[in-house]
């Protein structure tokens, strides 16, 4: 892997990953944070509703 100063003066390459020989792997791993992406849910308490006379404001 280059470090900062081999990168400057080079053009951006922002699909380099996929043409390395390493791309399966890296592949691998996207799927596991897509398929977790997926199945996330966000967990909330449950809402109750207050009448604001009751809230004092």
């Amino acid at each position: 892997m280059a470090d900062r100063g081999e990168m400057k003066g080079q053009e951006p390459r922002p699909f380099a990953h996929l043409e390395t020989s390493l791309a399966p792997l890296y592949r691998r791993i996207m799927r596991v944070f897509v398929d977790n992406k997926r199945r996330f849910v966000v967990h909330l308490p449950e809402v109750h509703c207050v009448p604001s006379r009751l809230l004092n404001l």
